[in-house]
């Protein structure tokens, strides 16, 4: 008896432990456990007197996409834009606290602050400084977002004019 009760106890073990399956978490409790060994060693069906399955949808978020825009996309010389990064999370919901980085990836100007934290709408931004001097009539520059945790990027492209 001790051996089947050891047994039982290492099945719940891992009957117990979470399993995540395409953001489903799946906690199977002992009172599976209990049918499972009676089935396994012979004790018959008729002594599981129930089974139960607890099944909870995750309630942790993980980000998993990042976009970023920039208003406006085109500006003149010595001109601002306003970058965003909006963050979403596997279930396609707006995650706050995520923190995002900022870095010109080409082209001149700069940008500032070159991190940030995104609010409860997801959305973290900076502010893209356009130079006055530059070749041409006109030149591009991007601007990439990152989510700091995972390292997912996007990229967003400004043109900048001379007149």
């Amino acid at each position: 008896m001790r051996r089947a009760e050891e047994t039982e106890r290492k099945i719940g073990d891992r009957l117990d432990s979470a399993v995540q399956l395409g953001g489903w978490m799946k906690r199977m409790n002992g009172v599976l456990a209990t049918a499972a060994a009676c089935l396994l060693w012979g004790a018959g069906p008729a002594q599981a007197e129930s089974v139960e399955l607890d099944v909870a949808q995750s309630t942790t978020s993980m980000a998993s996409s990042i976009t970023s825009s920039a208003n406006p996309e085109a500006i003149l010389r010595g001109k601002t834009s306003a970058v965003s990064a909006t963050v979403l999370d596997q279930f396609g919901a707006s995650m706050g606290g995520v923190s995002v980085s900022f870095s010109m990836v080409s082209g001149p100007g700069s940008i500032g602050p070159a991190s940030g934290t995104t609010d409860s709408s997801g959305s973290a931004s900076t502010t893209y400084a356009a130079p006055w001097n530059f070749p041409g009539k006109s030149i591009l520059a991007v601007v990439r977002s990152c989510i700091v945790q995972n390292g997912l990027c996007s990229d967003v492209t400004i043109t900048i004019r001379k007149h």
